[in-house]
């Protein structure tokens, strides 16, 4: 197991773990900022998945979904 997979599935988790309370507040980022994180995250959790960091691909995934939730909820708005 390669640290470096620790180290960036902590970030992600922690990411991820810091978006709930927006998730379920009111305010909700500008739909830019949660387009292009998302793709972005996107992005990164293939070029984890393509270098067999399996858990920072996981977490990164998850980090990018909750991205996803938050650009469908601006919208609604």
């Amino acid at each position: 197991m390669k640290w470096q997979d620790w180290v960036f599935t902590i970030g992600n988790m922690a990411l991820a773990l810091a978006l709930i309370p927006t998730v379920f507040g009111p305010d909700k980022p500008a739909m830019l900022t949660s387009g292009m994180t998302s793709m972005i995250l996107i992005l990164f959790a293939f070029t984890f998945g393509t270098l067999g960091f399996r858990k920072s691909c996981i977490a990164c995934a998850t980090s990018a979904s909750l991205w996803l939730i938050l650009l469908i909820q601006a919208v609604r708005l």
